[in-house]
């Protein structure tokens, strides 16, 4: 008998599709606020005046505030969609096929590697959240404020060989899975064609160079250039 209602085998496909499609548009929001970031970041190479000037402007300017909860909301929604499509994966394949195609083993190494390197930003962002907002506490007035002195802190931080090796590696988790999230959200959103796939491909793992790179060279020049400021 013919019926208009979804079968049980439909609801959870088209339950995956909109959770992917909606990790897919806040994961490429996230790699906006990345570019933006790594500018920010890049000042310190300026020198605390200009580094702190772009700091003190975060903390006070009402709007950067109201954006920086819309990140923290994105990255949530991001975090929770991909939990639930990692235990709705594995309810829906308990134990592997025996037999795969080359695509489908792609597809698998893509969705290990997500569920891997996304949980361990998920830890990596706690702890550099905890460290730069409750860190060492220096002070410095700008602006007729007395605020933390965050070039300084930066700097510090940058001292520790085993902090700077951590970060490095945090660095790389996040290359490795920006460059599969961008590629794939395309997927998601239908653009996949042999004409423009090795464009996409390409410009995935430049941009996920770029931003390994970027992010690399600061903690790289300022421990190798010496003590913190005084």
């Amino acid at each position: 008998m013919f019926s208009l209602m979804p079968s049980q085998s439909y609801r959870p496909f088209r339950s995956s599709i909109i959770k992917k499609q909606v990790m897919a548009l806040t994961g490429l929001m996230m790699c906006g606020f990345l570019v933006v970031h790594l500018a920010g970041n890049l000042l310190l190479f300026k020198g605390p005046q200009v580094f702190n000037q772009y700091a003190f402007l975060m903390l006070t300017n009402p709007v950067i505030g109201a954006l920086e909860w819309l990140l923290a909301g994105l990255f949530i929604i991001h975090a929770l969609f991909g939990i639930a499509l990692i235990v709705q994966n594995r309810r829906a394949r308990p134990t592997p096929y025996a037999v795969r195609s080359t695509l489908a083993r792609g597809s698998s190494i893509s969705f290990l590697s997500m569920s891997i390197t996304g949980p361990l930003l998920l830890v990596f962002l706690i702890l550099h959240l905890l460290d730069f907002r409750f860190g060492a506490e220096h002070t410095v007035e700008q602006g007729g404020l007395v605020m933390r002195d965050l070039y300084r802190s930066v700097v510090e931080f940058y001292q520790n060989p085993w902090q700077v090796a951590a970060y490095m590696l945090a660095m790389g988790i996040v290359a490795l899975h920006i460059q599969h999230g961008f590629w794939s959200a395309f997927q998601t959103f239908g653009v996949n064609h042999p004409r423009y796939n090795g464009i996409i491909t390409f410009c995935a793992s430049a941009f996920a160079v770029l931003m390994l790179v970027g992010f690399a060279v600061i903690p790289l020049y300022f421990f190798l250039a010496g003590s913190a400021p005084t």
